[in-house]
């Protein structure tokens, strides 16, 4: 559920309820980066199991197949 627009977290595709940083010995650790997931992640611990229902569900219908767009007769 956590945005990840950088594609810094690992995971995708291998579990649904856990992603990771990966930091070598040596690395400098982006505090800023780590702090701002951490946060968003917390976010998103409180919510309810509707309410990550329905960012899911809009998530998934932003992404369909074919018209991207919906014409307001469709919407009739």
């Amino acid at each position: 559920m956590l945005a990840d627009p950088a594609e810094v977290l690992a995971g995708v595709g291998v579990t649904k309820r856990a992603r990771w940083f990966t930091v070598r010995a040596g690395d400098p650790i982006p505090r800023t980066l780590y702090a701002g997931f951490v946060r968003e992640a917390a976010r998103v611990a409180r919510l309810s199991s509707s309410e990550r229902a329905a960012i899911l569900f809009d998530r998934e219908a932003r992404y369909l197949p074919g018209d991207h767009e919906v014409s307001k007769s469709k919407l009739r």
